[in-house]
């Protein structure tokens, strides 16, 4: 393996990602015009931005370095809570090793922080929020949509979901406001609605593959800011096949196979991106690289998650719900039947 040679200038960078400070220095001219010109990380629902500074800061950061080499390796010092990554600088425009580098070490500082994200959706009324559990196609999107927009709830994130304990108290205090849709599926959900977003492509005859993402101000749903606390927890699966639907509630002494999965669900995803699962190291033109992805947990992560997973199970109602559309909006709205579940 080769790098640069040592006596090539340091260049610096002060990075805000998702509102975490971070450093990022190299020795390639090349890489940090790449970054220093990116507009948009990942997509335009992840908040960044980046300040060129003259060195190392006063108050040390969280840092990634990169430097040039024939080979690929990505490291981690937890000491000097640094991560490094070498790759040819060839490979880096048009790939993620930067940015899931970066990303990865933001996950980190989200941790620390006692902070979880989540892949779910959330919405609120009332002053309670309900997180929406399940994987893509399940129906977390058309559930938010109708619930916003016909049954007075507000977004308060959509896909991406951060959760943390605050007061003693699992809160919602983060999340994605953009919105992805998916043409066949708005047109099942509403034909009206999805002309509204697609306009000229809602007759594209390939509508699985059209997508696109409107930020909820921009498609009349009603959005919080605020942080609310978590009341229900919702395993969704839509299925307008499943009839009678399907409404279980975990933590039940009849459901202790499902509430030992929902548990093992979350802190699975929980896990991945901290631990480097959930990095895929493709280069520019989408070939693996032999780039092995470190683990960043420690100790005090992991206490620190099982902590407020433990918190979430005792304080919310859990729920497993497999059905169509029109009964589970009965569920959450039926002050009755919510009470009785």
């Amino acid at each position: 393996m080769s790098t640069v040679s040592l006596d090539v200038p340091i260049q610096y960078a002060w990075l805000d990602l998702d509102r975490a400070p971070l450093l990022f220095e190299t020795t390639s001219a090349r890489t940090f015009e790449f970054l220093r010109n990116l507009r948009v990380f990942f997509n335009k629902s992840v908040p960044f931005a980046l300040t060129v500074v003259d060195g190392p800061l006063a108050s040390p950061l969280p840092t990634l370095r990169y430097d040039e080499s024939d080979s690929f390796s990505l490291s981690y010092d937890e000491p000097a809570d640094r991560l490094t990554l070498l790759a040819p600088a060839s490979a880096i425009p048009g790939s993620d090793l930067l940015q899931m580098s970066l990303w990865i070490l933001r996950e980190r500082v989200r941790q620390r922080e006692g902070r979880i994200r989540l892949h779910a959706s959330a919405v609120a009324r009332d002053g309670r929020a309900m997180l929406m559990i399940g994987g893509s196609e399940s129906g977390k999107t058309t559930t938010t949509l109708e619930l916003c927009l016909r049954h007075g709830y507000r977004l308060c994130a959509n896909d991406m979901v951060e959760i943390a304990l605050q007061q003693d108290r699992v809160t919602i205090v983060g999340g994605d406001k953009v919105i992805n849709f998916r043409l066949r599926s708005l047109r099942q959900y509403s034909p009206e609605f999805a002309k509204f977003v697609f306009a000229e492509q809602s007759d594209a005859p390939n509508d699985w593959a059209v997508k696109r993402e409107l930020h909820a101000s921009e498609c009349g749903i009603g959005y919080d800011e605020t942080t609310v606390p978590i009341d229900r927890v919702v395993f969704l699966r839509l299925d307008r096949d499943c009839s009678p639907p399907c409404v279980l509630v975990l933590g039940d002494e009849r459901e202790r196979r499902l509430t030992r999965w929902a548990k093992a669900t979350l802190f699975e995803e929980s896990c991945l991106l901290v631990r480097g699962a959930g990095f895929t190291p493709l280069d520019s033109a989408g070939n693996f690289v032999p780039l092995g992805i470190p683990s960043l947990d420690s100790p005090e992560l992991v206490a620190g998650r099982v902590r407020l997973l433990n918190a979430l199970f005792a304080q919310a109602r859990i729920q497993y719900y497999r059905g169509n559309l029109e009964a589970f909006v009965a569920v959450v709205t039926d002050a009755e039947t919510s009470a009785a579940l």
